[in-house]
């Protein structure tokens, strides 16, 4: 069973909908990514993850 499915599995067992992982350290546990921004979000079912949050330009 790979991490993944560990957590994916703990998340189910404990009725969690999700967990959003944002540490370096977790995050490389995790997904195996060693850069130095990025999120994992994970539910039961699926896993997402992001190195890049989008950039929104507002009007002054």
């Amino acid at each position: 069973m790979t991490k993944l499915a560990k957590i994916q599995a703990a998340l189910e067992g404990r009725n969690m909908e999700a967990v959003l992982v944002t540490s370096d350290y977790n995050r490389r546990y995790v997904a195996d990514f060693t850069g130095t921004t990025g999120m994992v979000l994970i539910t039961p079912t699926k896993a997402f993850f992001c190195d890049r949050l989008p950039l929104y330009r507002t009007s002054s």
